[in-house]
């Protein structure tokens, strides 16, 4: 049972990784968590963090909400747990686990923007999976807010015990809600990083911490680079704002992954992220390689792109382009169709 259901995800899900453990120990780790479930007959759980929020950035992606990548990465969730479903009768579910709430005022994300996003990700997937059925529910979505139960009577005392403990720094100006913002200081008091330990290890050098700061920091740079409250700053103001967004993220990353192993201590862990698959995460591949193909642009789109051949760019980070007459599906920058309709001499919308 356990050996058949490692098979269903090494065909549908799983990504291979440049340094793939997964046959020297990492499917032994995944059947073992699996036979956690197995053995009591129990839903299989798996937990995926995943569909934040689109990128503000209009040469990253096309608009804010949801759109043609998010529908394809939802059927192949989706087909995975259906499979599992129809030979295993305690069946699975996939929590799928947002982090929109996590980082929504350093992306410069107005916090009502998230929960619109939230609930447009959740009506989709109600359209394409309609009248389930199935022992357990297939799929189920959470987010901060739905961790910490921010509509609940007891969330509204928590909000009057914790007063002003764990202020969380806002380097990006946005419009937050009460709710989202004690949901925020609830996660870094519970499972924050020291942030002056991080700040120590940047100042110190330490090899893992700076790459991942500086190329957080370039990331962000980019990313914010269309947001009102950035877009006016001067060079060097934008490149003093990535940085601390960047070292802000770091901390909040950790605070939340913190939090998941917490509260789902047992769960199988999913990551859209570059994994060795030794585990205790499985790296997996929201977009088919049969349907969809990254690219960095259209005129070399039949050539595949050695950088993306173990990691795929993120649906929220990119857009989904078609053109006639193509097999494939590609997911690029959006500047990159925009490029093309410019200068190539395609037309289309």
């Amino acid at each position: 049972m356990c050996a058949r259901i490692a098979e269903i995800f090494e065909r549908k899900l799983k990504n291979l990784s440049n340094d793939d453990q997964w046959d020297v120990c990492g499917r032994g780790g995944f059947l073992n968590r699996v036979y956690g479930f197995v053995d009591s007959a129990l839903p299989i759980l798996l937990a995926l963090p995943a569909f934040p929020y689109k990128s503000p950035n209009p040469n990253k992606a096309v608009g804010i909400m949801p759109d043609l990548a998010e529908n394809i990465a939802l059927d192949v969730l989706y087909d995975f747990i259906k499979e599992v479903n129809a030979f295993y009768p305690p069946g699975a579910t996939m929590w799928v686990i947002n982090d929109g709430h996590v980082f929504s005022d350093c992306i410069g994300v107005d916090d009502e923007m998230i929960d619109t996003h939230d609930a447009c990700i959740v009506e989709i997937y109600k359209e394409r999976v309609p009248g389930q059925i199935a022992p357990v529910q297939a799929m189920d979505f959470k987010g901060l807010k739905n961790i910490f139960n921010a509509d609940s009577e007891g969330f509204q005392t928590l909000k009057r015990v914790t007063g002003n403990a764990h202020k969380v720094p806002h380097p990006v100006k946005t419009k937050m809600t009460g709710g989202a913002e004690l949901c925020r200081r609830l996660m870094l008091g519970i499972g924050g990083a020291d942030r002056a330990y991080i700040r120590s290890l940047i100042e110190q050098q330490e090899p893992e911490t700076l790459s991942l700061y500086r190329g957080q920091t370039r990331f962000m740079l980019d990313d914010l680079a269309d947001v009102p409250s950035v877009k006016s700053l001067g060079g060097k103001q934008k490149k003093k704002t990535a940085a601390l967004v960047a070292e802000e993220m770091i901390s909040r990353n950790q605070g939340y992954s913190n939090l998941a192993k917490l509260l789902l201590p047992n769960y199988v862990r999913l990551s859209i992220h570059a994994h060795n698959n030794k585990g205790p995460k499985y790296a997996i591949r929201l977009l088919p390689k049969h349907l969809v193909r990254p690219i960095d642009d259209l005129e070399s789109r039949l050539e595949p792109v050695a950088a993306y051949e173990f990691q795929i760019p993120t649906p929220w980070h990119n857009c989904m382009i078609k053109v006639e007459g193509d097999e494939f599906i590609y997911l690029a920058r959006s500047a990159v169709a925009k490029k093309a309709l410019t200068n190539s001499g395609y037309t289309g919308s």
